[in-house]
């Protein structure tokens, strides 16, 4: 877990609204929740998979393991239920 927070990052009420559609395909040692973040900081601030900032989670982690139904431009959506951009 980091300590350091950053605007883009889910709050703890948004996170519990969405991580239940979410899917994981696969066990990470990362947390889901620092990929998330880590998509929408990317989203944010426009910057480069490489220069994502050493408290998340290394960039090809992000870059080749986004959980399905996050894309890599920080789009939610989840068949049949909602779509929310962030």
């Amino acid at each position: 877990m980091r300590n350091k927070t950053y605007s883009s990052d889910l709050s703890a009420k948004s996170w519990q609204s969405i991580e239940k559609l979410i899917t994981v395909q696969r066990k990470s040692k990362w947390e889901l929740k620092a990929i998330v973040d880590s998509i929408l900081y990317l989203t944010k601030n426009g910057c480069v998979w490489r220069d994502l900032p050493c408290c998340f989670p290394p960039w090809p982690t992000v870059f080749w393991r986004p959980p399905r139904g996050i894309s890599p431009n920080g789009r939610l959506t989840v068949p049949g239920k909602i779509s929310v951009t962030a």
